[in-house]
């Protein structure tokens, strides 16, 4: 076992790979950074890539070309990754098998600024954080989510009185992102401390039999449209708002303004 403590600057075309066992992990910095023009990057994760107090990875917003991220069965990220204000001419491929824990953030930072997302959850993936406040994804437009795995925010936390201290927190919030479509696949779940998917624009949402999408203290869909968006919803699964009977409790399947 080797544990990197470096800065990985990823530029050009090149390929970083980390090794089964292995550890990437800056103190004070992102462990990666992803920074050129029509840049063609792969990276492969078969260890941890982590950093406790900053992102495993950050990307420059000038960035264009393609970035393929692929964390394998086994592999762990234990750091917010980050693609914010990334624009038109960056087109981002997240293959996920393993782990990606947002730790305290999200686990995927996404842009609404014209970049590409297509991101595949594995069977044996999982994506979540340990805040309870805080979004698993967050914003994106142009993403194409493919959710076969786990898309699930930590359990909410209380005090000593029993009262929330950390909740809230959406297992996918698109924002203000346009031009998004989600397929949840049989054994498929997405499930949010608030809302398990939300927006502020409408998506295309498939939920196949035998998929899951659960809002535990909101709503399973959860969109504010403005008159000129639309919802898109194909359910054979099962949606479903919950409520834990806090003040702000919610409880709809679908809640489409």
């Amino acid at each position: 076992m080797t544990t990197y403590t470096t800065n990985q600057l990823l530029t050009g075309t090149m390929t970083y790979e980390l090794l089964a066992d292995d550890i990437l992990d800056v103190a004070g910095a992102e462990a990666l950074t992803w920074d050129g023009i029509d840049s063609a990057i792969t990276v492969v994760n078969n260890g941890e890539i982590t950093d406790s107090a900053d992102r495993a990875l950050d990307s420059e917003a000038t960035s264009t070309g393609t970035l393929l991220f692929t964390n394998m069965a086994g592999a762990f990220v234990g750091a917010e990754m980050r693609f914010k204000d990334l624009g038109l001419g960056a087109t981002i491929t997240i293959d996920n098998s393993g782990t990606m824990n947002g730790n305290g953030g999200n686990a995927l930072e996404m842009s609404v600024e014209g970049a590409t997302f297509i991101v595949t959850n594995q069977a044996t993936g999982v994506m979540t954080n340990n805040d309870a406040g805080s979004d698993v994804i967050n914003n994106a437009s142009n993403l194409t989510l493919h959710n076969y795995g786990k898309i699930i925010s930590k359990a909410d936390t209380y005090d000593n009185n029993g009262d929330p201290v950390q909740t809230g927190g959406k297992a996918v919030d698109l924002g203000e992102g346009t031009n998004n479509s989600i397929h949840n696949y049989a054994g498929g779940v997405i499930a949010g401390s608030e809302h398990g998917i939300t927006g502020d624009i409408g998506a295309t949402i498939v939920n196949d039999a035998g998929g899951r999408i659960v809002g535990r203290n909101g709503a399973g869909l959860n969109f504010d449209n403005d008159t000129l968006s639309t919802l898109t919803v194909t359910n054979h699964g099962v949606i479903l708002g919950e409520s834990l009977t806090y003040a702000d409790s919610d409880g709809d399947a679908i809640d489409a303004d």
